[in-house]
Formats: structure tokens, sequence, C-alpha cells
């Protein structure tokens, strides 16, 4: 008996099981592809708008764009540099060693103080106002290796160190605010509500900011947690085991696993290593986080379907980023080398996220996860394929593959203008083949960066020839 199956919406790369197949429209990798603004299609991802080399080629930088909404400034911390943005122009302001950055609003409780807050390499707190550094404070050797965390949270300023959490007060003295067990140090603070999560390695905390010591605490879990963010009002946890990388969100006295992903599946070829998640950044209702040197993303725009999971970026070897309300860029620092043991480069480069005006790269595709049918076992036909897409300029086009029984990639179709209208399209291919299981490839191409190829569907004609008995 002939069977139709498809596929006509991509929202979902979320699952390391393999199983769950078409039916269930998850797919098993995207690279360099949008399937966050629509769900019914695939685009191309927005392209890099500018790229710039940078010369601190030894060391590691806290990277952090600051909006000054009062100023229209925006201030760009770089572990040697401090610049400054107006209107379309950096301009360098200072060299200095900083492991991190924040911006305290006028509203804030200390008055008009309207200013920058860095910590530098010598351990201290320090004021910039006008391009002039006062220092304030020292504070302990446990003031991290890359970058000291800090934030400002009802009018005032926290930073914390290993498993203290220090409090800033208006005369810009250092006193302790809280502790939690010596033997866990502290990932993150996240402000939620009336309330400060304290996230550490091992657990999660819930502090009312004013006693010395948390008041609720969520159970040691088996994971690792590497990094945390809120969104709305839920928590996402980024941890991982020996194994595998996990999504994770409080649930009462647990976790639930959003995500599970095994760890190497994803590495660069070669190395037997597990860098974990080195820094995240939310827009929107999206967090984008680098892990393994790449840049993923993680959502939930769509209210009637699951959260996502993506790699809608194609750059590498990245190291930092930060997202700029005010413009919608995200900023990524990264090398040109994943070898830090020899002189490398750095760069800096801007991606547009606000879909505005939006110049795409070359391309990009989106593979799915195996068909099986009913059993493994049986002979299925694949007789015949439906494409539908949308193709609004010559330079664009999709090519469409096969791979069945998990071997080589097999192109099928090269959909472009010349065989077909621009704009929405039916694609009909015939196809002959017997397959235990099939995947497809459907890649995206564009030599003009104005314009996207579309992916909204597809369907193929199938039907079981021999079953085992």
């Amino acid at each position: 008996m002939e069977k139709v199956i498809g596929q006509n919406v991509w929202y979902n790369w979320c699952t390391s099981d393999e199983s769950t197949g078409i039916l269930n429209w998850m797919f098993q990798s995207n690279i360099s592809v949008e399937i966050q603004k629509d769900s019914r299609s695939v685009y191309l991802a927005s392209a890099a708008a500018t790229t710039t080399m940078w010369d601190n080629t030894t060391d590691w930088f806290c990277m952090k764009v600051l909006p000054h909404f009062d100023l229209n400034v925006y201030t760009f911390y770089a572990n040697w540099k401090v610049y400054k943005w107006s209107s379309s122009y950096w301009t360098k302001t200072a060299e200095l060693s900083i492991k991190n950055a924040i911006y305290f609003p006028m509203s804030a409780g200390w008055g008009a103080w309207n200013s920058d807050f860095v910590i530098t390499s010598n351990t201290k707190i320090s004021r910039i106002t006008a391009g002039t550094l006062t220092a304030y404070e020292d504070f302990d050797t446990h003031l991290g290796w890359q970058f000291t965390p800090m934030l400002v949270f009802i009018w005032d300023l926290y930073i914390w160190s290993w498993n203290i959490i220090y409090k800033l007060t208006s005369t810009a003295v250092k006193t302790l605010a809280c502790t939690v067990s010596s033997d866990e140090s502290i990932i993150a603070l996240l402000p939620k509500w009336s309330q400060i999560v304290i996230v550490t390695n091992k657990r999660l905390y819930y502090w009312d900011w004013i006693d010395s010591l948390p008041q609720d605490v969520l159970p040691y879990s088996r994971y690792v947690i590497r990094w945390a963010e809120i969104i709305g009002n839920k928590t996402y946890i980024f941890a991982d085991d020996s194994a595998y990388s996990y999504i994770l969100s409080p649930n009462g006295l647990w976790y639930d696993e959003l995500f599970k992903k095994p760890i190497l599946s994803d590495m660069y070829p070669n190395v037997w290593s597990y860098w974990g998640i080195n820094d995240t950044t939310v827009v929107g209702k999206t967090v984008y986080f680098t892990c393994n040197w790449w840049i993923w993303s993680y959502w939930s725009n769509f209210l009637w379907m699951p959260d996502a999971y993506s790699r809608p970026i194609s750059i590498t070897w990245v190291n930092a980023m930060e997202f700029n309300q005010t413009n919608g860029k995200l900023y990524v620092w990264h090398y040109n080398t994943p070898d830090w043991w020899v002189t490398y480069t750095n760069y800096i480069t801007e991606y547009n996220l606000s879909f505005s005006g939006n110049s795409y790269v070359s391309t990009g595709n989106i593979v799915t996860l195996p068909f099986y049918s009913d059993y493994v076992s049986d002979e299925k036909k694949w007789t015949s394929m439906q494409v539908w897409f949308s193709l609004n300029h010559s330079s664009c086009s999709i090519d469409v593959y096969k791979s069945i029984d998990n071997g080589s990639w097999t192109l099928i179709k090269t959909l472009n203008t010349t065989d077909y209208w621009t704009w929405t399209n039916k694609a009909i291919l015939s196809v002959v083949d017997t397959f235990h299981n099939i995947r497809f490839k459907f890649t995206l191409n564009t030599s003009n960066s104005g314009y996207t190829p579309k992916l909204h569907d597809y369907k193929f004609k199938y039907d079981t020839t021999k079953q085992f008995i």
C-alpha cells in the first residue's frame, strides 16, 4: 500500500533520538539557516555585517557592549582596550586589563553616578567617567581567570568571587552580602522577580538579597552546571556530565531535561575534550550560547510548539559574544585558528539579528532525521518526491540530496530559476529507490547576499515491498 509522508514545519532540532523521525517535525542538524522567525520556512542565516581584526593576540578578554541610553553612546570593552561608539564609528579611549564591565544607570540608588564600572587585572573595581579611571576596592584573588561577574539589582552592585557575594555600597565600600557552601563556586547571579537566583556548579539557591544566607536551595544534582540564563520567568541551565550536554529547567525540587545530546557529536574532529559552554547572551526569547567553539541558540518563540535548538551562525572558533539591544547586533569574538599555543589573530564580527535590511550567507543546509516507517527491517520503495520552495531571485537555488541506509549523500536535483518560476514553486522529483532508512539534505544557496531561497515543505511516496516474517 502506497503511503505519503513529509515535513511542513521546521522548528525543532532538539533530539538525539533518531527514531522520532519526520512525524515529530524534528530534524538532525542545521548549519547557517534561520528557522526562528518562521516555523513554516527555512531561510539562509544572516551574514556578518562587518569583521574587524584586533591586535590583542595573546590574551583572553572580557567582552561587553554597554548601551548608555541617556547618552546614545555604547562602550565596547575588550581585555586591553576600551572603545566608544557614537553614530557610526568606534574610538579607543583607554587601555586597561579588564576582567568585566557593567553600566550603572542614573536611576540607581547611588544617585547620578551614571558610569561604567570595571574589574581590572589588579583585582580592583573602578569607575570610568569621561575616560577617567577611579579605583575603589580591592578584592581577593579568586576573582576569576577570564572575567569577574557583576550584577546590578535593586539599585546595588553585586560582585561574586568563588562562594562569596559582595555588595558595593553607596559609599563604594565592599561588604559581604551572602555566602554559599565552601565546596561550590558561583557561576551566575540571576534576577528573578524580587529574588536573586544563585547558580553554582552544583546547585541553585534562592536568595532575598537581604539575609546573609540563601532561603531555599535545589538539591545537589549529578550534573556539572556550566551556565544559566533567565528568559521571561523561565530559568535555563546549561550543564553536562561525562557523556552528554544538557539544557535544564528547574521544576519544583528537580530539573527537567529540555535538551540532551552526546558531548562528542558536535565537536570538531580528532579532539577528545569538552570545553563546555563559555558564554551566553539573551536576544528576545532566544538564548545564544557558545559551545565547542560554535554558536548555538535555544528558544521558545512559538506558543504552540516546544522549545527548539539550532545552530544559526556558521562562524567557528568562537570564544565570547555580546548582544547590543539598541542596534540589534551580536558582537562575536573569534579566532582564525584553534591553536592558541602559537600566534593567532582575533576578530570581532557583527551580526544583524534584527532581521531588518538583512544580508544572507551564501550557503546553509538542513538535514532531516532518518525515516524508518514502522519497522527498520522492512524494505521500502521510494517512488517520487514533492518539494515546495520559493526563489525570489535568479541567484538563489536549493540542492536536494538523499542518503540511503546511512550511505553517502547523492544529489537528486538542483532547484533553480532556470527550471522553475520564482516565488512559490512545486517540484515533482521522480525517483525509484529501495531503502530501510532514508535521510534528506536541503542545501540553500545564493550568489547575491540580498536574497535567500526559502524551503517550505516536502512530501515523498513510498511503499513497503518486503516485510520480515
